[in-house]
Order: structure tokens, then C-alpha cells, then sequence
């Protein structure tokens, strides 16, 4: 049998396709081969590898049906997902620090949390930790900093030799509270492996900056539109108030900046359609 090299074949291939089709096939070679897998000489025996195959395909399949359920259908949550996502430049191998910043209650860890479910697949490992302020607070720095390595890297990972650097991962750090909590919680972008994608919500625009991230995304305050539609899903089970209660509604559909899409889903609840 004559022995054809991939190399060989695939310089025809390429003779054949068109410039914008070899482009594309450049980037998906180039993404697969920056995905890890699993090494059969690392787990034996056969069956304890297949459970570990099995274990991390139903986790991700998890996470997608964590967010097509939780998540789609909120109002605006999609723009939202859209544009921090295009901040974070996928594609990308680099180490990204992407920040989100608004006021308390406006909706940034609900953003975050649909990021990270969203996205997680695109990912060797991830890893998110709530209410970082009051976690270093309650337990301190270095409890917080072994759960994400330890979630990122598994159980196992000191006696394996792992480091962060072997993984392409995806670390959510929400609200964090003070600028020495992110250095101490991810030190400098040379900890972590090409591809890694660590998003920082906090409600100081400066502790973002100081986390070096490359970018910063604004959560503002919901449309008076999109609030309005919000509230006659949660009081009226339709898109848009039922007369005679449109004016009520609008007039009750408030725009200050205290107006949070949780009050509103509580408020319109209240009113059980009545």
C-alpha cells in the first residue's frame, strides 16, 4: 500500500479551492489543532478514559441546555451576549481580560452567567465564581484562587503536574470589589494558556482598569421599550399591555435608573395578570 502524506494531499486540496474558501479552512485546521483532547497513556485502564470522554461531553451538553433554558427569552439578554462576545474576540489566541461594569443590580451577573454558559464549550476548561467580594471577604483570597484552579484543572491537578498554562480556559470573576482582589486572584496574563478568556464584572470602573482588561462593556439601563415589553410578559403573558391597562402600564413601566429588570419582574408578578 502506497503511504500518502495529509500534508501533500491536502497543498492539492487547496490548489482547487477558491481564496475565501482557503481562508476558512486555514482557521478551522488552525482551531482544531489548538483544541486538547483525551491522552490514552494518562488515563487507564480503556473504560476509566471512556467514562472520562462520557463525563466531559454530558458536562458541556449541561451547559448548553443550562443556557437555551435560563437564559433565552430575556429580554435584551441577547444584545447584550452579542456585543461583550465581540469584545472578546474569540478568534483570538491571545489572553483577553474583558471587564463589565454598571451599576448594583442592573443585570451584570446575569450577563456574565449567560456568557459563561453560552461560551463554555469553546473551552478546554472554565470555571465562574460569584460574588467574589464577599467570597475573599468570608474566606479569604487564596480559598477563592484554589476553587477556579482546582474547577479549571480538576481534583487531581497537583499530583498530574497541570498548570494554568496547559489549558485554554474561561474564568468569570463576578463583582468584584477592589482592584488588589484581581491581581491576587489572577496575578499576570503569563499564568494563564493562549486562548484564555477571564471576564471581570464589578460595579468600579476602576477596578476593571487596573485589571488591565482590554475592554470594558457598559450595562445601561433597559429601553423604555424593551421595560415595557418585560413588564407585559411577566403581568400579561404577551408582549405588549391588554387594554384597558396600556396607559396604566406605561405609567407604571418606569425609566429611573433604580429600575432593575428583577424589581420589574417582581412587580409585574404581583399583579398575576390582573
Amino acid at each position: 500500500m502506497k503511504l500518502v502524506s495529509l500534508g501533500s494531499l491536502l497543498v492539492g486540496l487547496w490548489q482547487l479551492l477558491k481564496d475565501h474558501q482557503l481562508d476558512a479552512w486555514k482557521a478551522a485546521l488552525t482551531q482544531v489543532a489548538g483544541l486538547s483532547g483525551w491522552d490514552s497513556k494518562v488515563t487507564r485502564p480503556e473504560n476509566m478514559l471512556i467514562e472520562e470522554i462520557v463525563k466531559d461531553i454530558s458536562r458541556k451538553l449541561n451547559l448548553n441546555h443550562s443556557f437555551l433554558n435560563d437564559y433565552q427569552g430575556m429580554i435584551g439578554i441577547e444584545k447584550h451576549i452579542e456585543q461583550i462576545q465581540s469584545l472578546l474576540h474569540l478568534e483570538s489566541e491571545d489572553f483577553r481580560v474583558v471587564g463589565i461594569w454598571g451599576m448594583g443590580g442592573i443585570g451584570k451577573t446575569t450577563i456574565a452567567r449567560a456568557i459563561y454558559h453560552k461560551l463554555a464549550t469553546n473551552f478546554s476548561s472554565r470555571s465562574i465564581i460569584l460574588n467574589v467580594g464577599q467570597e475573599v471577604e468570608r474566606a479569604g483570597v487564596y480559598h477563592v484562587k484554589n476553587k477556579y484552579i482546582s474547577e479549571l484543572l480538576g481534583e487531581d491537578s497537583t499530583s498530574s503536574g497541570l498548570s494554568l498554562k496547559s489549558t485554554k480556559a474561561l474564568l468569570v470573576l463576578d463583582d468584584v470589589c477592589h482592584s488588589n482582589q484581581v491581581k491576587d486572584l489572577i496575578g499576570t496574563c503569563s499564568n494563564f494558556g493562549e486562548g484564555t478568556r477571564i471576564i471581570v464584572t464589578s460595579r468600579d470602573m476602576q477596578v476593571l482598569k487596573n485589571a488591565e482588561a482590554s475592554k470594558i462593556y457598559e450595562v445601561k439601563e433597559m429601553s423604555f421599550k424593551d421595560s415595557l415589553q418585560l413588564f407585559s410578559l411577566n403581568a400579561f403573558k404577551q408582549n405588549y399591555p391588554i387594554e384597558p391597562y396600556v396607559d396604566l402600564s406605561k405609567k407604571g413601566t418606569t425609566f429611573e435608573v433604580g429600575a432593575t429588570e428583577m424589581a420589574e419582574e417582581v412587580t409585574a408578578s404581583d399583579g398575576d395578570g390582573k
